[in-house]
């Protein structure tokens, strides 16, 4: 087994080259909800290789989620002038 360690963005290329260097022939990636795992799918795409996408599972009944940091710090600020 090997344990990578790196944090994206990654290119296309990059994780292209990864697959074919460690002989990769299932994908396995769990459903982000962003555009910062598009470069593995587009390569694995490209290989010819399947891809096993692991949904998020749902949110408990009134759990409110916000889409990035600015949004997160505003709920917050809101939060705190109740």
């Amino acid at each position: 087994m090997v344990v990578l360690c790196e944090r994206g963005p990654f290119t296309v290329e990059g994780e292209r080259e990864l697959m074919l260097r460690h002989r990769i022939d299932l994908l396995v990636t769990k459903d982000s909800g962003g555009a910062m795992t598009a470069a593995k799918l587009v390569a694995a795409r490209a290989l010819g290789l399947p891809v096993l996408m692991v949904r998020r599972p749902p949110l408990p009944e009134g759990v409110r989620t916000v889409p990035d940091a600015a949004a997160a710090a505003g709920w917050v600020l809101e939060a705190a002038a109740r």
